[in-house]
């Protein structure tokens, strides 16, 4: 038997961890804002914050679309028979293919 969550929380690391990845490559080092100087431009503080509350909506909407994602491929797994859902359980399917008695 296969927790859900679990397996909705591995597959959540699994997609933030290549979101990682590409960010760190497409973002070339000069411009992420660390360049080792501290700005004396006023309205830095503003500015920060004003991207700290668009990061927060940018990682919520990220969620949803990893939670819409894993979903469907649940659904499509479950529509194909590669999986079923327990009677027992409410939160954990069973693997049917490849599943074999040791």
């Amino acid at each position: 038997m296969i927790n859900v969550y679990d397996w909705f929380e591995s597959f959540a690391v699994v997609l933030e961890a290549r979101k990682r990845q590409l960010v760190k490559k497409h973002i070339p080092d000069g411009k992420r804002g660390n360049s080792g100087t501290p700005s004396r431009k006023k309205g830095k503080q503003k500015q920060v914050e004003v991207d700290n509350k668009d990061a927060e909506g940018d990682e919520e909407e990220w969620h949803t679309e990893v939670q819409a994602r894993f979903i469907r491929a649940l659904q499509e797994l479950d529509y194909l028979g590669f999986i079923k859902y327990t009677g027992r359980k409410v939160d954990h399917v069973i693997r049917i293919v490849f599943d074999y008695p040791e």
